[in-house]
């Protein structure tokens, strides 16, 4: 789940609240702004309550994720507010769409260990021209993981070569570009509304995963057609960026 939080507002009063917060640390502006932001995190507990924990619980949890973002966020920077630090792979979907291999939006969802491959995919952002048939509305009488229920977009990207491409940020701030080749093969798919492709890396998905994760990348990256880590590479270099490809 992706939530964009206001992009902090270019005019007034939230604007000049963050000023002072930030240059004067005024506790009462600080006060302000998280009353402001406060619905977006009682919506995000209420989304998830009786699901996983009880409202109270989710709710103190998103609290302190929303005081511990106001205080560390620099709204000088001119980088909106997005929840799971999704501004890094909207970049990676933009950059993959601009490639020429659309981008999906996409996290792991199951390891077959029968077939051999690993099956990925994720509610909401999608690039329909990827889609390997027409897309589904698949209506769902509760989400999964989520509180509600309602109608879904479900589809299998074109099978055959694609790039899984995500940014990872190291620990001394600097970005590295990741990418991973494989193939889309067809075969049964787990019908939840999701944009889920079982993919071939051409090795043991535990074995793809763990490589995978050791680059330090998040849980979400774009999936886009073709083999195109050689222009990842590129563009790594051009921007004088770490490039790390995950091969089998």
């Amino acid at each position: 789940m992706t939530g964009t939080v206001s992009e902090v507002r270019a005019g007034g009063h939230e604007k000049e609240l963050w000023r002072r917060m930030k240059r004067e640390r005024d506790q009462r502006a600080r006060e302000e702004l998280v009353k402001i932001y406060m619905p977006m995190a009682r919506r995000m507990a209420g989304r998830y309550a009786g699901v996983v924990e009880p409202y109270d619980d989710l709710l103190q949890v998103a609290s302190l994720g929303l005081l511990n973002a106001i205080d560390r966020y620099d709204p000088e920077r001119g980088i909106p507010f997005v929840g799971e630090y999704e501004l890094r792979t909207s970049v990676a979907m933009l950059i993959m769409d601009r490639l020429g291999g659309g981008g999906s939006f996409t996290e792991l969802q199951a390891l077959n260990f029968h077939d051999d491959v690993v099956e990925m995919g994720h509610d909401g952002p999608a690039h329909l021209a990827i889609s390997a048939s027409r897309p589904l509305l698949r209506g769902l009488g509760v989400y999964h993981g989520k509180r509600g229920w309602g109608v879904s977009v479900e589809f299998d990207v074109k099978h055959g070569p694609v790039t899984t491409f995500g940014i990872a940020q190291q620990r001394d701030g600097s970005f590295s570009l990741i990418a991973s080749e494989g193939a889309v093969v067809p075969g049964p798919l787990l019908r939840i509304g999701n944009t889920t492709s079982r993919v071939d890396f051409g090795c043991h998905p535990g074995d793809w995963v763990d490589r995978w994760s050791d680059t330090g990348i998040s849980h979400h990256w774009a999936l886009g057609v073709g083999h195109r880590a050689d222009q990842v590479k590129a563009i790594a270099e051009l921007l004088d960026l770490d490039f790390v490809r995950v091969q089998p």
